[in-house]
Formats: C-alpha cells, sequence, structure tokens
C-alpha cells in the first residue's frame, strides 16, 4: 500500500501535478505533508522545538538541521575544497562557486546569478521607481556600497566578507 501511494507520489514530479491548494495564498502542492508545513506560515504555529535552546521551527527538517549547529556538525563535504555545511543545500549553492553556474537569470536584462536570492535583490533595481521620472526603474543610478569589508554569517554557517566593491568571498568557519 506505501508502495502504491509513493508511486503516486513520483508520478507527480513527471506530470506537475499539485492537487493539494493553500485557501490563505493560493500556493499548491503535489504532497500532503509540504501543504501542511506550508499552512503553519499562515498561523506562526512552530511545534518543533530544540530541547538546546528552546528555538521553535515549523518544520520537523528545520529543527534537524538547526541541531547540526550545536554538535557542530557538517555532514555535507564538499568534494573540490572540504569545506563542510549543514544541508546538501548549502552545498549546491557553494558547489557553484568552483562551477560558475549561474542558474538564475533576470527576465529584464538577463543577468545571471548563482542564488536565486540574488536574482530576487537584483530585481528591485528594474521595479523600483525613480521620483524624478515616474515609473522609469533607475537602473543607473549606483547602489551604495560599504566602504570597508563587512562580515555577514549566512544560513549554511559560512562567512562571507562583502569589499566595498560589492564581491563577496566565501570564508568557512
Amino acid at each position: 500500500m506505501l508502495q502504491a501511494y509513493n508511486l503516486v507520489i513520483h508520478k507527480r514530479s513527471h506530470t506537475g501535478e499539485k492537487p493539494h491548494t493553500c485557501g490563505t495564498c493560493g500556493a499548491k502542492f503535489a504532497q500532503r505533508g509540504s501543504y501542511s508545513d506550508h499552512l503553519r506560515t499562515h498561523t506562526e504555529q512552530r511545534p518543533f522545538s530544540c530541547d538546546i535552546c528552546h528555538t521553535a521551527f515549523s518544520r520537523q527538517y528545520s529543527l534537524t538541521i538547526h541541531r547540526r549547529v550545536h554538535a557542530s556538525e557538517r555532514p555535507y563535504k564538499c568534494g573540490e575544497c572540504g569545506a563542510g555545511f549543514l544541508d546538501s543545500s548549502c552545498l549546491l549553492r557553494h558547489t557553484r562557486i568552483h562551477t560558475g553556474e549561474k542558474p538564475y537569470t533576470c527576465e529584464v536584462c538577463n543577468k545571471s546569478f548563482s542564488q536565486s536570492s540574488s536574482l530576487k535583490m537584483h530585481g528591485h533595481i528594474h521595479t523600483t521607481t525613480n521620483k524624478n521620472n515616474g515609473n522609469t526603474p533607475h537602473k543607473n543610478k549606483p547602489t551604495p556600497q560599504p566602504t570597508a569589508p563587512e562580515q555577514a554569517k549566512d544560513a549554511c554557517g559560512s562567512s562571507a566578507t562583502v569589499t566595498p566593491r560589492g564581491e563577496k568571498s566565501v570564508i568557512e568557519l
């Protein structure tokens, strides 16, 4: 019985079928569990709590990843440089440093990015309006850049140094 259900779920990955629809925002899901996890984003329900620091999470998987921080566990290792990461998605993003892959492309100007968050941030230059010129995107207005290197720690546990020109270098902590 379980195998039959798994086959149904697997087929949805090929057909794109997403039978579970959120009544609040319209998001669609192929699996009931993903749908249930999503519903918690609207209720802010966080039933999974860390027994060490008491941080609460809406998904069991998020708690599992979080516990690795306390255990200093980084099971996903880069085959190129040996850097360790909390989960496979962090490792995938990291490997793009080595491969130069930039799978996210702006539909307006065709500039490519290695991370979806960078594309999203970039998109603001096309949607922000210039006060002097109505709805014209201010592409030519430079984005303020830090004058000295700034340290920022991302969700994967890497530290990124942003240089005055906006370039990033990743340092494993």
